[in-house]
């Protein structure tokens, strides 16, 4: 760990008199107060949310002036977190990945403006004019037109690339091509396959090239067998000797986290989901980022390839309701994202800065990195608790120190934001019992659910009665289904896709097109793809 102590502050006081004769700024003192609050504050977050282990690394003036580990690697055991202990980061290696970019741009192996189907011809979006003006820089701006989190049910089913870039083509655009913003993950993933494509190298060691090994990441990679002891031989085996430091990730479930197992799906676009790595390690990232592409005199990334990162392609609307809580309207001014960095005025009054941001959340994990370039400043959150249907506790401390930089103090973030997080669930639930009790009904013999449900989308869907109940099998698989209300049914949404957790239900309803027979299904909202709502066809 590494935080300044009021004894080297005084100490530091002391010899300041001794050799200059003047005292202390009040700016160093603010300091020692921001952090010492901001620590008791993480503390209080880590119970608010149920969080097992989180990490934190603070500059400010230029320099890491805080670096700490709170809490355990893996519930249940005695491990602690520190330093050194290596997080996923979730999208949060989506900021990495528009840097590899400009990297590739830099070296003129690529161009922003070289059309995706130029390495990619099996690419296709609904619209030909937007397929056949898609570029590199469109793939990393969030501004396809896509519903948000387009092909995400697809990804978290477990398909593979190949079916993935198939089928983004029967997604009906939801708005004007580069006009409105609609984050995306495959979209964004397949940055990572043309930067594999053109260089001939996988992400992993282009990583290691350009920048882990330069800024001297130590710990930082792109592989699934790097976190997980079973992954291989050698690393199972190295274990036994050196138990890996490595942050397990967790959701929760009746209330209380429960470990997950290391998930192979953060690596279907590794450079996007992939990367993993310890605070110590984000701060030298965040290092050169605030230092606009240079550390210690290695000139990572040209300025001008920073700038052009940071230029806003499109605009992110900020809600003033409940559901918003990565943004709130009570700091959040304006969001737009450029690449890789979501580009937003943070504060209130007269007390704003420019901040550039990125987050990271799935499959129990959550993270936030955040700078401030302008006023040398930065924060990165890393937490093993995720997704954002889970826990917002990178928010709320980040947000807590933002505040006490500014000199704001009128909101508790760790109150408003779980008490909004509860509200939502709470209304949720409320609405679906509300409909429930108004309209009670059985459901019918359950042999009339049976059959095989086609979907082009998502392939073929099974409902098969097993010991008086119906199980759903899809991407081979199963779920089993409870009675909700008449002809509808719910199951365990974490159970088919890794980003649910137990917290999130999905629904299955069943219907008729002729009147008669059960001939369709609708599965919600797990998948909700902008296509049809996830209806499947008796065949």
């Amino acid at each position: 760990m590494k935080f300044i102590t009021r004894t080297q502050h005084i100490f530091t006081f002391f010899v300041s008199l001794f050799l200059y004769g003047v005292p202390l700024t009040a700016e160093a003192v603010d300091q020692e107060k921001i952090l010492g609050d901001l620590s008791s504050y993480i503390e209080a977050t880590k119970q608010t949310w149920n969080v097992p282990g989180i990490s934190v690394g603070i500059i400010m003036n230029g320099k890491v002036v805080f670096m700490k580990g709170f809490g355990v690697r893996k519930w249940g055991k005695a491990e602690t977190v520190d330093e050194q202990t290596v997080f996923q980061i979730a999208s949060m290696s989506k900021n990495m990945l528009a840097h590899l970019m400009a990297k590739l741009v830099e070296e003129k192996i690529i161009a922003f403006d070289d059309l995706v189907t130029k390495y990619l011809p099996q690419f296709a979006l609904s619209s030909k004019d937007v397929t056949d003006t898609f570029t590199i820089k469109d793939l990393i701006s969030h501004n396809s037109g896509l519903p948000g989190f387009s092909g995400d049910t697809l990804w978290t089913l477990g398909m593979d690339e190949s079916y993935i870039i198939d089928k983004l083509k029967e997604i009906p655009l939801k708005h004007s091509f580069r006009e409105h913003y609609g984050y995306q993950n495959q979209i964004y993933g397949l940055a990572s396959r043309v930067a594999e494509i053109t260089t001939g190298k996988a992400v992993e060691e282009l990583y290691q090239k350009y920048f882990f090994k330069p800024l001297g990441m130590k710990s930082a990679n792109t592989t699934f067998e790097s976190v997980s002891p079973d992954g291989n031989l050698f690393s199972f085996l190295n274990s036994k000797k050196n138990p890996l430091n490595i942050a397990h990730p967790h959701d929760l479930y009746q209330g209380s986290p429960r470990v997950l197992p290391f998930s192979k799906l953060n690596y279907l676009f590794a450079g996007s989901t992939g990367v993993s790595l310890s605070v110590e390690d984000a701060l030298k990232w965040m290092m050169m980022m605030i230092n606009k592409g240079e550390v210690n005199n290695i000139r990572v990334l040209q300025e001008q390839s920073i700038d052009i990162l940071r230029t806003p392609n499109v605009e992110k609307k900020v809600s003033p309701s409940h559901s918003d809580s990565q943004f709130p309207h009570q700091r959040f001014q304006k969001v737009q994202y450029g690449m890789g960095h979501f580009i937003s005025r943070y504060g209130t009054g007269g007390k704003s800065l420019q901040i550039f941001s990125h987050m990271g959340g799935f499959h129990g994990v959550r993270s936030l990195v955040t700078i401030c370039p302008d006023h040398k400043l930065g924060i990165v959150v890393l937490t093993n608790l995720g997704s954002t249907r889970v826990s917002f506790a990178p928010e709320v401390i980040t947000n807590k120190f933002l505040d006490l930089y500014l000199g704001l103090n009128d909101i508790n973030w760790n109150t408003k934001i779980k008490a909004d997080f509860d509200f939502i669930k709470a209304e949720n639930r409320r609405y679906k019992l509300k409909e429930r009790l108004q309209n009670p009904s059985p459901h019918l013999s359950l042999n009339e659910y049976e059959g095989t449900y086609l979907n082009s989308f998502y392939g073929p869907c099974v409902i098969q009665k097993k010991e008086n109940k119906l199980v759903l099998t899809i991407a081979r698989k199963s779920v089993e289904l409870s009675h909700f209300n008449g002809n509808q049914f719910f199951f365990e949404g974490h159970k088919i896709s890794n980003s649910f957790c137990e917290n999130s239900n999905g629904y299955v309803y069943f219907g008729t097109t002729n009147q008669k027979d059960i001939n369709i299904l609708q599965i919600y909202p797990l998948l909700h793809e902008g296509k049809q709502e996830g209806l499947f066809q008796k065949e």
